[in-house]
C-alpha cells in the first residue's frame, strides 16, 4: 500500500513546481527585461535617466534607421517583439490605438525585430498594418539585438523623451497613457 504514495507524491510535487514556475514567469515578464537593463545599462529606476544603446537597422523597404532617426519626437516608444510572440502580436492593437490618439502631439513608436526569419517578420508586419516604423537585424540572429540592449523576453518597451533618455522600461498601457497626457 505505501508503495502507491510515492507516485502519487512525485506526480503532487511535480504539478506545484510546474504551476509554481508558470506563476512566476507570467508574474515577472515585463520586470525581468527591465530589471536586466537597470543591471547592464543602469538606465530605469535610477536618478541619472541614460540613453538606449545606439543602433542601425533596416525597415522593411532596406532602408536603414538609427536612433538619431527619432531625435524631435516629443515621446518614442521602442518595442521589442517578433512575430512568432503572441504577446507582442496581442499588445499590437492597443498601441496603435496609442499611436492614433498621440501621433499628433509628437508621440511616434518603433518596432525593433528580434526575428530571425526576414519573411515571416514582414507578413506580420504587413498583417498588423502597423503605422510606424518596423526595423530588424536581419539576416542576423535575434542574439545580436537582444545582448546589443541587455534584452531577455519579448514583448520589452522603453518609452524615450525628445533626447533619447529613458523615461520607462516596460510600462503598462496605464503607464504609456499618463505619460503621453503630459
Amino acid at each position: 500500500m505505501k508503495y502507491y504514495y510515492f507516485p502519487v507524491f512525485v506526480l503532487l510535487l511535480s504539478l506545484m513546481l510546474i504551476g509554481f514556475s508558470q506563476k512566476s514567469l507570467a508574474s515577472n515578464r515585463s520586470n525581468y527585461s527591465a530589471a536586466t537593463c537597470r543591471d547592464e545599462y543602469n538606465i530605469a529606476g535610477t536618478d541619472t535617466l541614460r540613453h538606449l544603446p545606439a543602433f542601425s537597422y533596416p525597415d522593411t523597404s532596406g532602408k536603414r534607421f538609427s536612433l538619431k532617426d527619432l531625435k524631435g519626437n516629443r515621446r518614442t516608444l521602442v518595442v521589442f517583439w517578433a512575430s512568432w510572440c503572441a504577446p507582442c502580436r496581442k499588445e499590437i492593437p492597443a498601441l496603435k490605438e496609442l499611436y492614433n490618439q498621440y501621433q499628433k502631439r509628437g508621440f511616434s513608436i518603433i518596432s525593433i525585430s528580434v526575428d530571425q526569419n526576414i519573411n515571416a517578420w514582414k507578413k506580420a508586419v504587413k498583417e498588423e498594418k502597423m503605422p510606424w516604423t518596423n526595423v530588424a537585424n536581419l539576416p542576423d540572429d535575434q542574439n545580436s539585438i537582444m545582448d546589443h540592449f541587455g534584452i531577455k523576453a519579448v514583448p520589452s518597451l522603453f518609452l524615450l523623451d525628445d533626447a533619447g533618455s529613458i523615461l520607462l522600461a516596460d510600462p503598462t498601457l496605464e503607464d504609456l497613457r499618463a505619460a503621453l497626457k503630459m
